[in-house]
């Protein structure tokens, strides 16, 4: 008997969880997961989440295997919102200096971190609100069946600390290997292709209300490394050899991420920058923290889902499947997105083959009014 076995006799007498929930609380999946490897089927599965990658925007409100609960609204039509997008052509940087384009990681991280206290962080007013949206690309697992599915996770920020929360998570597209998997996905589970989104509000980062009133699963997280709200990470050194040992002594060792605490800290502060709100200073520090990580690549010529250029800087995960980009914009410090590539053949899967694309998200950041979702 294995873990899984152990887990289905535990769950034995509950029913399946419905997929419209589960895809719902997608965003807050997980963040205290340890890195797990895809050695084993799930119903309607992400791949990332088998391979331990927690991908989120905001404030994920984390467990290992619970989900909070949403409510489904079936939308017409989507429009990517207009944001913040970082320029990155032209001869000059941030601070109005002669651009260089850098040459290797370590002087990409230090010029995106002199620019990124440059460039500051968005004026968000009384009454404003922080409006953070990400496009994802990610896989899915469904009867056999692999394939990507594009959605939108986006978060409202109040400028009063004390103020409501709004997320809302809209999904987009599907994208099939072949007609034929399309045809058998869309016979188990035609919700699959339905456009719908997921409303939730909340406090401090922590989803806790829906608009029908249904109760979520997760209940409040402890604020860390592994659930940064920005009461934490305003409290954090921002001396980078300081900050990056305080990263690394939170990382939570195990036999699959084999206790590569410099490689689990990349991948920690990439899950930083993606929630879009950590302030100028703090992201000035990661970016030196992370020059102090061994064994990061560099690419020069690097886009985001949404075409946007930068560099990205990259590290192997621990379990050697997948390698972690991240795309920023040194000319300004601002982070753009993720891409997660195939390093290592995973299994006899003849969709993810050694050098595809595995997941990739863009992140831009506006200031809005309240939402008032509902």
């Amino acid at each position: 008997m294995d873990d899984m076995d152990t887990l289905a006799r535990l769950r034995a007498d509950l029913p399946d969880p419905d997929p419209d929930v589960l895809a719902a609380a997608r965003d807050r999946l997980t963040r205290r997961m340890a890195e797990v490897p895809p050695a084993f089927e799930r119903s309607r599965t992400s791949w990332r989440a088998l391979l331990g990658r927690r991908l989120a925007i905001g404030v994920a409100t984390a467990a290992a295997v619970a989900v909070g609960a949403g409510v489904l609204v079936t939308v017409a039509g989507t429009d990517r919102p207009s944001g913040h997008r970082p320029e990155t052509g032209g001869g000059t940087s941030a601070a109005g200096t002669p651009y260089r384009a850098p040459t290797d990681a370590s002087s990409a991280l230090a010029l995106a971190a002199d620019h990124a206290r440059t460039t500051g962080d968005p004026v968000v007013g009384k009454g404003q609100y922080l409006h953070i949206s990400r496009n994802v690309w990610w896989g899915e697992y469904l009867d056999g069946v692999r394939f990507r599915h594009k959605f939108r996770t986006e978060v409202w920020v109040p400028a009063d600390a004390d103020g409501v929360w709004w997320w809302r998570e809209t999904s987009l597209d599907t994208k099939f290997a072949s007609a034929a998997d399309e045809r058998k996905v869309r016979a188990s589970d035609p919700r699959v292709f339905t456009r719908s989104a997921s409303l939730s509000s909340g406090h401090d980062g922590q989803p806790d209300r829906t608009p029908t009133g249904k109760p979520h699963v997760v209940g409040p997280q402890e604020p860390g490394w592994y659930y940064p709200t920005p009461r934490f990470l305003a409290q954090q050194p921002r001396d980078p050899r300081k900050l990056l040992a305080a990263i690394e002594a939170a990382v939570e060792p195990s036999s699959l991420n084999k206790g590569d605490r410099p490689t689990m800290a990349f991948q920690m502060i990439a899950e930083v920058f993606a929630t879009g709100y950590a302030p100028a200073d703090l992201r000035a520090a990661l970016y030196r923290a992370a020059r102090l990580i061994p064994g990061i690549t560099f690419q020069r010529n690097a886009k985001d889902l949404d075409g946007r250029r930068g560099v990205s800087i990259s590290k192997p995960a621990p379990y050697g499947f997948l390698r972690t980009e991240i795309v920023f914009d040194p000319k300004t410090g601002q982070f753009l997105g993720e891409r997660t590539i195939v390093v290592r053949s995973i299994e006899d899967d003849a969709y993810l083959p050694v050098g595809s694309t595995y997941s990739e998200t863009a992140l831009s950041a506006d200031v809005t009014g309240n939402p008032h979702l509902f």
